[in-house]
């Protein structure tokens, strides 16, 4: 009877105590939750990675990890194309009092993050802002780099009008890197290239506007064929058909022709225009391209307290 009584006192103790063991086991704890964040953000699942990101800042605010979580937040919104709340998430790293977080990539990463929503203005007023504030010689070498490239590839081959001439400040701005760190950015091998822009292929938008007196000289100026000979058939269709319906005293028909090929005829001087431009802008972008593939180096934003660099090749 003693012996069935302590069966039965252990049994009820053991399903006392089985529900909180297991609830134990699977408790939360900051480890688990960081390494479960980080699997989704590695697996692509960069929103759901963003919630379990919130999550560990949620029950462990004063975690060592708590600023890098912050960031892999941000980076998390980024990736999955939720600018707005990826740069809120940087912003809370950068307005900490006591600054101590990943400083360059948070704000390396909000540049990016407007870059991609085409806030080209932004990107480059938040670059100069971390080429002004930090004090690191690295961190101001490489906003100076990270703002040269953009205003090449965002802004020369658009021909902004009325701005500060973006090539120029590209170079200006490869130029403030210091020597210490001119031979990592493969300066040398880039200004030799930048020395030979001027010899890009380059068209004259008014020569192109004015050769277009003669329907199609223009688009054969700008290298654009098949435009040149369907300038040079419209306008000359029009122009036959307004001469024909005078000849024939169709006086109204001819007019009405003539109108309609006069405006084809500015449309052809126009488009020949448009066409220099856009032959400019192609060259300047296949110059940029092939600077991009051999000499570019590229920041890595994957480890939020530090930077670090790599090339294609």
């Amino acid at each position: 009877m003693q012996l069935r009584c302590s069966a039965l006192m252990f049994a009820a103790m053991w399903l006392l105590l089985t529900p909180a063991l297991a609830s134990a086991e699977f408790l939360p704890t900051a480890d688990r939750q960081y390494q479960y964040a980080e699997t989704l953000f590695a697996d692509h699942q960069y929103k759901q990675a963003a919630d379990e990101y919130r999550r560990f800042l949620h029950f462990f605010p004063d975690d060592p990890r708590a600023l890098e979580v912050e960031y892999r937040m941000g980076l998390s919104h980024y990736r999955g194309r939720d600018f707005q709340l990826a740069v809120q998430a940087f912003n809370r790293i950068l307005d900490q009092p006591d600054f101590n977080g990943p400083f360059f990539s948070s704000y390396y990463m909000i540049s990016q993050t407007q870059l991609a929503q085409d806030q080209v203005g932004s990107a480059v007023a938040t670059l100069y802002n971390l080429a002004a504030v930090t004090e690191d010689q690295a961190e101001k070498d490489a906003a100076a780099y990270a703002l040269g490239w953009l205003q090449l590839e965002h802004l020369w081959p658009e021909e902004p009008q009325g701005r500060v001439d973006s090539f120029q400040g590209a170079c200006n701005n490869f130029d403030k890197i210091s020597p210490a760190r001119r031979d990592i950015y493969k300066l040398a091998a880039l200004q030799a290239e930048l020395d030979h822009a001027e010899a890009i292929p380059h068209k004259n938008p008014m020569l192109a506007g004015g050769l277009s007196i003669i329907p199609g000289g223009g688009q054969l100026y700008c290298e654009r064929y098949q435009d040149a000979l369907t300038a040079l058939l419209v306008n000359a269709g029009f122009m036959a058909a307004a001469y024909e319906s005078f000849d024939h005293e169709l006086y109204a028909l001819g007019s009405l022709i003539t109108l309609v090929g006069a405006g084809f005829y500015a449309g052809n001087i126009w488009s020949a225009v448009g066409d220099a431009h856009k032959f400019n802008r192609d060259q300047r972008r296949r110059f940029i391209s092939d600077l991009k593939t051999r000499l570019q180096i590229r920041f890595s934003a994957e480890k939020p307290f530090s930077f670090s660099l790599h090339s294609d090749f």
